[in-house]
């Protein structure tokens, strides 16, 4: 028996696992990496929470190293695979038209 590998399959699952992943890391650290920053050997997530202090300013949490690099690569893993995700899924869109619509001539 072989084994039939669907690529649009695959992308799809690897884009769902990182988002979620993303999601989850965001919750528990309580903001995004890729808009945090590193200061002072301290790293720090943007609050997702309070977002600005009164004054307007942007607020920071401040995080382990680890799980700062954590949450940034899989960001970036994230938006890294979104437009073959995007891709294969317009791709995919296109395929069931194109086939419905040659159907539809068939008779």
């Amino acid at each position: 028996m072989k084994l039939k590998i669907n690529l649009s399959n695959v992308i799809s699952t690897i884009f769902s696992i990182l988002l979620v992943t993303v999601l989850i890391s965001n919750i528990i650290l309580g903001g995004d990496a890729g808009s945090g920053k590193i200061e002072n050997d301290k790293y720090f997530v943007r609050d997702a929470i309070h977002k600005t202090n009164k004054v307007g300013e942007k607020l920071y949490v401040e995080v382990s190293k680890s799980g700062y690099y954590f949450n940034l690569s899989f960001t970036y893993l994230f938006l890294l695979t979104l437009p073959f995700f995007l891709f294969y899924r317009i791709k995919n869109i296109l395929n069931i038209r194109k086939n419905k619509s040659s159907n539809l001539t068939k008779f």
